[in-house]
């Protein structure tokens, strides 16, 4: 079971995650790691990331990280509202629409 669940907004974002794996695989914290945007993937973000389905995962904190927006953390934070299970947000760079298109 995962103690720690990585959601990035795009593979590309994987890369940029790079140092955060290494540092868990280091520290030997138990993690697993997917893919899903807000915007692409509406419908798995909301049927596969529920607090119901984490807690059954044994996931105890969610780390989403994107590029420039917020909404990937917020979504998910919206999503386990009703479980302990805190989501920490990562903004992964850039700031312009040309950096998130």
């Amino acid at each position: 079971m995962s103690k720690i669940l990585v959601v990035v907004g795009s593979k590309n974002d994987f890369e940029k995650c790079g140092e955060l794996f290494r540092l868990l695989r280091k520290l030997e914290i138990p993690f697993s790691q997917n893919v899903c945007s807000c915007h692409r993937h509406a419908d798995m973000l909301v049927t596969e990331f529920t607090g119901k389905k984490l807690a059954e995962r044994g996931v105890s904190v969610v780390i989403a990280a994107a590029v420039a927006v917020a909404n990937l953390p917020a979504v998910l934070a919206g999503l386990l509202v009703a479980y302990p299970i805190p989501v920490i947000g990562v903004n992964l760079g850039g700031s312009t629409a040309q950096d998130i298109a």
